[in-house]
C-alpha cells in the first residue's frame, strides 16, 4: 500500500514531467483553463502519441499538489485548533486569577474596616485622649504601629492654644443657669427667666453638669461646649442624623468651619449645602470630652441629631431616664429566624399584562449570598416554590456589611401595570401640619419588613414569580420593587394605627 499520493503515482509510471514544477502546480491545479493551455503548449514540443501520457503526467502533479494544499490546510487548522485550546486555558486562568484578587480585595476592605472599628472604639475607651504623633504614626504607617497610641509623655506634641483632644479636661462643677417659667392669663403668656443653681433644683452640686428639662415646645438640654466649656442649649432630636450648630453659637463659642461641607435635608424637603467644623462638648454622667463634628447653619436653634445622641443613657433629675437606641439592635437583619408579623392582608392589586423576563447573569458571590437569602425566606413562609408565567429576574444588591438583599428586577412589571392613587403623606404638608397643631412631641416609626407584613391575596401571587437556581419562586407577602407596595403598606399601617390610643 502506497504511503503517500506520489508514491502511487510513481508505480503506476504517472510521475510528474519536470515541465510540471511544484511550483506551476501548487499555483495552477484548480485552475482548468491554464491546465489545457499548458498541455497544448507541451504537446507541441513532444513526439506524436505521446499525448495521454503528457495528461496523465500533467494530471499527477495536479493531483500531487491538491493533496499537499490539503495537507497544509489539514495542518493550520489543527494549529489553530490547539492555540484556540491554548487561549481558553489563558483565560480561565486569568478569570479565576481575577476572582481570587477580588476576594483578595474584599478581605482587605474587610480588614481595614474592622481596624478602624478597634482603634475608633481604643480612642472611645481610653483613659485619656492618644497624643498628635501616635495618632500621626497610626494613619501614615500602620505596619510600623506598636500597639501603643497612647506614648509616652515624652513623645507628645505642644499643644496648641485650642486643642482638639485636651489631655486634662477640667471636672465638673456646679453652674448658674436660667430657667424660663412660664405664667398664663388672659392676654396670653409672661415669659420670667432667673438664675438658679444646683441646689435650688434639688440635686447635689457635685453632680449638676446641665440642667436637662422638657420644655412646653419640646425637650431641650443645656451642655458645656467649645475650649471655654460656654453653656449651649440644643434641642434634642432623634430624627436628625447630623447635629448642627447656629452661626451666631459658632462664632460665640470661637468654633471655625472647616472647607468640608456637607448636604443637609431638613422636614421641607429642601437641601442646602453647610459648613462643618469639630465642636468640643461636656456630655452629662461622661467624664471625657466628646469632640464631633457639627453642621454650621444659619438656623434658629442649635439641634442635638442622633449621630451624638446614639447608645447614649441621661438620667433626669426628675428620675426618669432617657435611653437613645442603646436597646435597638445596629443591625436587626441579622436574626433571620425572627418571625415577621402579618398585619391584615393587602386588597386585590391592579391588572397586569404577563411579563416573563430571563435571569440576569451575576457573579458566584451574590449567587451564594442569595442562596441563603431564598432559603430563609422560605422557612419563614414569606416566599415560596411555585409555577407561574409571569417571571422577573433577580437582581442581588450587596449591604454596607457584605452581606446579600434579596431584590427583584419588578420594572418591566410594573410597566405593565394599571396605576393605583397613591396615599403615601407628604412629609413637608405633615410636618407643617404637626407644627400648627403645637404638639409638644413628634414621633416616626421605622419599621423593619413592614412589607413582608402585609400578606398577598393567593390570586396575586403568581405575579411576583422569579427563578433561582432552576426553582421558581414567588412571594407571599408584598414584595419590594413592586410600585404599589408603599400605597397598599401606608393604608394597611393607617388602618392599624386608628386602634392606637394616643396620650
Amino acid at each position: 500500500m502506497a504511503s503517500s499520493i506520489t508514491d502511487y503515482l510513481r508505480r503506476h509510471g504517472v510521475n510528474p514531467s519536470p515541465t510540471f514544477s511544484a511550483e506551476w502546480t501548487h499555483d495552477n491545479w484548480h485552475n482548468w483553463e491554464a491546465i489545457e493551455e499548458h498541455l497544448k503548449v507541451t504537446r507541441g514540443h513532444t513526439k506524436d502519441g505521446k499525448g495521454k501520457g503528457i495528461i496523465c503526467k500533467m494530471l499527477g502533479a495536479c493531483l500531487e499538489a491538491a493533496h499537499q494544499e490539503r495537507d497544509n490546510r489539514n495542518k493550520k487548522e489543527q494549529d489553530l485548533e490547539k492555540e484556540i485550546e491554548g487561549r481558553k486555558a489563558t483565560e480561565l486562568l486569568l478569570s479565576l486569577k481575577i476572582e481570587q484578587l477580588q476576594k483578595q480585595l474584599q478581605e482587605e476592605k474587610e480588614k481595614r474596616q474592622k481596624l478602624g472599628e478597634k482603634v475608633e472604639m481604643m480612642l472611645i475607651q481610653a483613659p485619656h485622649p492618644p497624643g498628635i504623633v501616635q495618632i500621626r504614626k497610626l494613619i501614615v504607617s500602620p505596619e510600623d504601629w506598636d500597639g501603643d497610641i497612647w506614648g509616652d509623655p515624652d513623645d507628645s506634641e505642644p499643644e496648641d492654644d485650642n486643642p482638639l483632644f485636651p489631655t486634662n479636661p477640667p471636672e465638673y462643677e456646679a453652674r448658674p443657669i436660667v430657667k424660663t417659667e412660664r405664667t398664663g392669663g388672659t392676654a396670653g403668656h409672661e415669659v420670667k427667666k432667673r438664675v438658679v443653681s444646683g441646689r435650688q433644683l434639688g440635686l447635689p452640686v457635685q453632680k449638676v453638669e446641665a440642667y436637662q428639662w422638657i420644655s412646653d415646645n419640646g425637650p431641650y438640654i443645656l451642655i458645656p461646649a467649645g475650649p471655654q466649656r460656654q453653656l449651649v442649649k440644643f434641642l434634642i432630636d432623634t430624627g436628625a442624623q447630623i447635629s448642627l450648630l447656629t452661626q451666631q453659637d459658632a462664632e460665640k463659642l470661637g468654633v471655625r468651619p472647616r472647607r468640608q461641607r456637607v448636604k443637609i435635608t431638613g422636614v421641607n424637603g429642601v437641601s442646602v449645602q453647610c459648613e462643618t467644623a469639630k465642636v468640643n462638648l461636656w456630655l452629662p454622667g461622661e467624664k471625657h470630652m466628646l469632640s464631633t463634628r457639627f453642621a454650621i447653619k444659619d438656623h434658629h436653634e442649635n439641634i442635638l441629631g442622633f449621630d451624638v445622641l446614639n447608645g447614649r443613657t441621661w438620667r433626669l433629675p426628675n428620675g426618669s431616664v432617657w435611653s437613645f437606641g442603646s436597646n435597638i439592635d445596629p443591625n436587626p437583619s441579622r436574626n433571620r429566624e425572627a418571625p415577621v408579623r402579618a398585619l391584615c392582608a393587602a386588597p386585590a392589586l391592579p391588572e397586569s399584562k404577563i411579563t416573563n423576563v430571563l435571569q440576569y447573569p451575576i457573579s458566584a458571590a451574590a449567587r451564594n449570598g442569595i442562596s441563603e437569602v431564598i432559603a430563609d425566606l422560605e422557612k419563614r413562609q414569606i416566599s415560596s416554590r411555585t409555577h407561574s408565567p409571569y417571571n422577573s429576574p433577580v437582581w442581588p444588591i450587596r449591604k454596607p456589611d457584605g452581606r446579600w438583599r434579596l431584590t427583584v428586577d419588578y420594572r418591566r412589571l410594573n410597566a405593565n401595570t394599571a396605576p393605583l392613587t397613591a396615599a403615601v403623606p407628604n412629609i413637608a404638608n405633615l410636618t407643617a401640619t404637626l407644627q400648627a397643631a403645637a404638639h409638644p412631641w413628634m414621633a416616626a416609626l421605622d419599621i423593619k419588613d413592614m412589607f413582608f407584613m402585609v400578606p398577598l391575596k393567593e390570586e396575586d401571587k403568581e405575579k411576583f414569580a422569579f427563578t433561582w437556581e432552576g426553582i421558581q419562586y414567588t412571594f407571599n407577602r408584598l414584595p419590594q420593587g413592586y410600585q404599589h407596595s408603599p400605597t397598599i403598606a401606608q393604608a394597611v399601617l393607617a388602618e392599624l394605627l386608628q386602634t392606637v390610643l394616643l396620650p
